[in-house]
């Protein structure tokens, strides 16, 4: 195959280091861009197809998100070898609920599993749809343990009458 065809089909994912990329993440980094902008920050994560960045820029006690698009980036530099630990962004909302509340979301989540003519088991606080599904306390969407996409989607429509996270 003549050069002219590879360059043809080679795509930029090919020749990338996805674990260079890797130990960027979580280090302070300098990215310089196509127009010659240089930004400055804490890579939080990278895409390793597109090489699209998530930059964290610190401001006194304030945090800056800034997505670069991998296609506008000519250069990353890691700046500081040391690992810098960033506050959690994406943190679940946890709101503790009372025994008396878990209960009676059980039995409200069973009760419309049953309207819907969906066999419910309980074992140790889990209910259990014909060992196919599984729904751990607190009982909300992110509880459901599926590995059938159709069935778990069949569940968040019948859980979303219930209003429950």
């Amino acid at each position: 195959m003549s050069s002219v065809h590879k360059k043809q089909y080679s795509h930029k994912i090919y020749n990338n280091d996805p674990l260079l990329l890797k130990s960027y993440i979580n280090k302070q980094i300098q990215i310089t861009t196509d127009d010659s902008t240089i930004h400055h920050g804490i890579l939080y994560t990278v895409d390793p197809v597109s090489e699209s960045v998530v930059l964290i820029e610190r401001e006194n006690e304030k945090f800056h998100v800034k997505v670069i698009v991998g296609h506008s980036i000519n250069n990353i530099q890691m700046i500081s070898n040391s690992t810098l630990h960033l506050p959690q962004f994406f943190n679940l909302a946890y709101h503790p609920m009372t025994d008396v509340e878990l209960s009676d979301r059980r039995k409200e989540i069973k009760k419309l599993f049953a309207q819907n003519r969906f066999p419910v088991t309980e074992h140790n606080d889990i209910l259990e749809i014909e060992n196919m599904l599984f729904i751990e306390p607190p009982y909300n969407l992110e509880n459901c343990i599926c590995t059938n996409p159709i069935i778990l989607n069949r569940v968040y429509n019948i859980l979303s009458q219930l209003n429950i996270d």
